[in-house]
């Protein structure tokens, strides 16, 4: 018997596809009542097992976060120094 480093299709299920494009679907928008639609799943809970997040799908996420926050606090200091240069004029 070959072993799966010789062989990369041993232990290959066509249902792998349902994990691969769900997971993909739900890492690309960020939405997983997406991925439970294109599943089919009555339960969230189900497609949860499906969309398998890394490590890396959680750094993106955290650096996405932290740049909203900072576009964010950017604006607000930008409409304060509005207000200010109004109250100046």
């Amino acid at each position: 018997m070959k072993s799966s480093r010789e062989d990369p299709l041993m232990g290959y299920r066509f249902h792998d596809n349902r994990h691969t494009g769900i997971t993909r679907l739900v890492r690309d928008s960020g939405n997983l009542k997406l991925g439970q639609k294109l599943g089919r799943h009555a339960s969230i809970a189900t497609t949860m097992k499906y969309a398998h997040a890394t490590e890396g799908d959680l750094r993106k996420a955290l650096d996405a976060a932290h740049s909203s926050r900072e576009s964010f606090q950017t604006d607000n200091e930008a409409l304060e120094n509005s207000k200010e240069i109004k109250r100046i004029v």
